[in-house]
């Protein structure tokens, strides 16, 4: 099982079965940036400014996943939502 996302720069559609939150230092100016990537290809899939709001986009893909495997049960409550996750910009 996985869940279809689309990439924060919209480069990349991928199905991942597992994400990850990383961080990523800058030498220069000592800023970090939390970063959602696809454990299995390491792709990075959206940066965040702040460790609570990547996951809080955790939690907004947890929803989405939630919301999908109900459909499965339920495919009369199906509205023509897509099921692809688009990372938010911010």
């Amino acid at each position: 099982m996985g869940i279809w996302i689309r990439s924060q720069n919209k480069e990349a559609l991928t199905n991942c079965t597992a994400l990850d939150v990383a961080y990523k230092r800058s030498i220069e100016n000592k800023d970090t940036d939390y970063l959602i990537i696809d454990k299995s290809t390491g792709y990075v899939l959206g940066t965040y400014g702040t460790k609570e709001r990547a996951i809080e986009v955790l939690g907004e893909i947890q929803l989405h996943i939630e919301s999908a495997e109900y459909l499965k049960v339920r495919p009369e409550a199906w509205q023509g939502e897509l099921f692809v996750f688009q990372m938010p910009q911010e």
